[in-house]
Order: structure tokens, then C-alpha cells, then sequence
């Protein structure tokens, strides 16, 4: 199971994960949690082919394991900032 963790510590920034197996059972488990500081879920999402999930990249959360011999799950996550605060915070002023 991964542990608890943030993307970036930026309020400005967004983490987008994106559930990347073909197929999966939900009794394999894989389950993507958001979480407090300390560890305890707040929300747990069920693995589903194809979910994608937006969250605040500070907010704490994890992935878990899948259950089983030679089960392997995957995702992709992309850490963004919307370019309207990406612009404002490294082009405001300049001439």
C-alpha cells in the first residue's frame, strides 16, 4: 500500500489521477484514498477503469495496494497549476 503523501504544497496546484487498467475487479482492491495529515480516510474512491480524479495536489492522500498474487494495477497522475495562476504568479508586472 503507498503511504499518506501530498503532491506539492502549493495551494495553486491540482493533481489529476487518472485509473489506467483495461479491466479490474473490485474485489482486487486498489482503492485510492484522500486523507488527513495523520492518516485517516476521509474518502476512499473504488479502482475503476477509465475514473479520473481531480484534488487539490496539498490535500494528503494514497493509493492502495491490489489484493492478490501477480495483480498489478495502474495510473497516471499529471500535477497541473491553471495557467490563468500560472500566468498571474510568474508574468503580473512585467512589462
Amino acid at each position: 500500500n503507498g503511504t499518506t503523501h501530498t503532491d506539492s504544497a502549493s495551494s495553486h496546484d491540482y493533481t489529476i489521477l487518472m485509473m489506467t487498467n483495461a479491466e479490474w475487479d473490485s474485489s482486487q482492491g486498489g482503492q485510492f484514498q484522500l486523507t488527513t495529515k495523520d492518516g485517516d480516510v476521509v474518502e476512499e474512491y473504488e479502482y475503476i477503469p477509465g475514473r479520473v480524479i481531480m484534488l487539490p495536489s496539498k490535500h494528503p492522500h494514497r493509493g492502495l495496494g491490489p489484493i492478490g498474487e501477480y495483480v498489478y494495477r495502474s495510473s497516471v497522475v499529471w500535477r497541473v497549476t491553471p495557467l490563468d495562476t500560472y500566468l498571474r504568479l510568474n508574468y503580473s508586472g512585467r512589462g
